[in-house]
């Protein structure tokens, strides 16, 4: 089954059940390449091939800094990942004093930074002054310990 057909298939209308099913298939990237690949630069296909090493979950969005904005992925050991937006600031939906929001999210390596793929989930939780306190303290602790990731290669 070549990826337009199956593409075609899909009767989602929704960006975000349109995203979950793009990223839940592991194969659709891989067929892509597959069938057009040989009509692409070199660099589109290498970057199109990069997206198998996107990281997508539940994140907590800290804060915002000069080059980029810092997410703490709900698992992983609370890593610190700086994401920047393609064309402009996650800053511009999200103003530092609506920090921390809980979201959903997909990374993905772009030009040797970390992007999101243009879809961001907040949810609809408020933290208090302790939880505030605490998340500062993590990052503080996992900066130190571990820095900041800015690459997904």
């Amino acid at each position: 089954m070549t990826f337009l057909r199956r593409s075609v298939r899909l009767r989602y209308n929704t960006p975000w059940s349109l995203r979950n099913k793009l990223w839940e298939d592991e194969t659709l990237v891989e067929e892509y390449l597959q069938q057009y690949g040989k009509a692409m630069t070199m660099r589109e296909f290498e970057l199109i091939k990069s997206w198998k090493n996107k990281l997508l979950g539940k994140f907590i969005l800290l804060k915002h800094l000069k080059k980029y904005s810092v997410l703490m992925h709900e698992e992983m050991g609370g890593k610190l990942y700086g994401v920047m937006g393609i064309s402009n600031p996650i800053e511009d939906m999200f103003p530092p004093a609506r920090l921390p929001i809980y979201i959903d999210a997909v990374l993905m390596p772009f030009e040797g930074k970390i992007i999101y793929d243009s879809l961001l989930l907040p949810y609809n939780i408020h933290f208090g002054s302790g939880i505030k306190r605490g998340l500062n303290e993590d990052y503080r602790n996992i900066k130190e310990r571990y820095g900041i990731i800015t690459t997904l290669l």
